[in-house]
C-alpha cells in the first residue's frame, strides 16, 4: 500500500527539512497466521485405512476455516500414526493456511473364532487381529485370512482331535469390521 502525504498550505507550513514535496510512504500488510485455540479429535480408525477415512472434529482457530489431512491417501498402520493436520481459512486471503502435526491411533480388527460341538458341550473360542480390508475366504471348509489356512484355532480339550466341518459368518470379502466366525466340530480322535 501507498500513501501520499501533501501540505495543503504550502503559503505558511513547509517540512522540518524546509521542501514542500509531497511524501511517500509504501507499507505491506503482511497476511496473519492462525493460532490454535483448541485441538481437533479424530474418529476411530482401523489399520489398513486410509487417513481419509479419520473424521476431523471440533478444535478452533483464531480465524474462521477448516481443517483437512496433508496427505488423505496415507495408509495407516497399527498404532500411532504421525501425520500432518491443514487449516485452510475462510479469508485466505488475509490469513495463511496453517500446517501442524497430528497423531491418529489406528487398532487392527478383532476376529473371534469360536469353535463348538452343542451336542458335547465344548465351546472355546479365539481372537484374531487383522488390518482394514484383509481378504477372507472359505473354500471346502477351509477359512483363510490374507491367503494362509487359518488352523490355530483353540483345541476344545486337551484329550480330543477335533475337525472343523463348517464355518458361519464366513462371508468371503474384505474385513471391514469386528466379526464373529462360529466352526462347527467333530471329534476326529483321541490322543494316547
Amino acid at each position: 500500500y501507498e500513501v501520499v502525504v501533501e501540505i495543503k498550505d504550502k503559503t505558511n507550513y513547509t517540512w522540518v527539512d524546509g521542501t514542500q514535496d509531497n511524501l511517500a510512504f509504501v507499507f505491506v500488510i503482511s497476511k496473519m497466521t492462525p493460532q490454535m485455540i483448541s485441538e481437533p479429535t479424530f474418529s476411530s480408525v482401523y489399520a489398513g485405512q486410509k487417513l481419509s477415512a479419520v473424521e476431523i472434529s471440533g478444535g478452533s482457530m483464531s480465524v474462521a476455516g477448516e481443517f483437512s489431512w496433508e496427505n488423505p491417501n496415507f495408509t495407516l498402520a497399527n498404532g500411532e500414526n504421525s501425520v500432518r493436520i491443514i487449516f485452510t481459512p475462510d479469508n485466505f486471503e488475509n490469513c495463511n493456511v496453517w500446517v501442524g502435526n497430528a497423531t491418529v491411533v489406528a487398532t487392527q480388527i478383532t476376529l473371534t473364532f469360536a469353535s463348538n460341538n452343542d451336542a458335547l458341550g465344548y465351546v472355546s473360542t479365539q481372537e484374531l487381529s487383522v488390518d482394514y480390508g484383509t481378504v477372507l475366504s472359505v473354500s471346502d471348509d477351509n477359512l483363510f485370512i490374507g491367503g494362509a489356512t487359518v488352523t490355530a484355532l483353540p483345541r476344545v480339550f486337551e484329550d480330543v482331535f477335533v475337525s472343523f466341518t463348517s464355518w458361519t459368518n464366513a462371508v468371503a470379502g474384505l474385513i471391514t469390521a469386528p466379526i464373529t466366525i462360529t466352526a462347527n466340530f467333530e471329534i476326529a480322535g483321541i490322543i494316547a
